[in-house]
Parts: C-alpha cells; sequence; structure tokens
C-alpha cells in the first residue's frame, strides 16, 4: 500500500480546519454579538464575508 505524502497530509488538515472553522463560529454568534457589542446579523454578515473570502481563494 503506498503511502501519502506529507505536503499532502498537511492540505487535507488545512482543508479541514478550513471548513470546521465555519461551523464553530455558527456556534457562537450570541457570544461573539455581546462580546463585539453589535447584532447577531452583524455577525453573521461579517462570517459570511469571510466564508466568501475563503471560498474565492
Amino acid at each position: 500500500m503506498r503511502r501519502m505524502p506529507l505536503a499532502l497530509w498537511a492540505l487535507v488538515i488545512a482543508a479541514f480546519a478550513m471548513g470546521a472553522d465555519e461551523f464553530v463560529v455558527a456556534g457562537v454568534v450570541e457570544e461573539i454579538a455581546g462580546a463585539l457589542d453589535v447584532s447577531i446579523g452583524a455577525v453573521g454578515l461579517f462570517e459570511s464575508a469571510y466564508a466568501i473570502g475563503v471560498a474565492s481563494c
């Protein structure tokens, strides 16, 4: 059985981390809104802007 190159493992881990980041932030939107003293909708827009930036790269 062939082993996967280290660089490929690094790409897999990076893709997982960037994808998981979207779901982690979605669970703490209320806390972020409270800490920044903004509305929940504003935090959602910030998260959407980040997701669009990540997807466009």
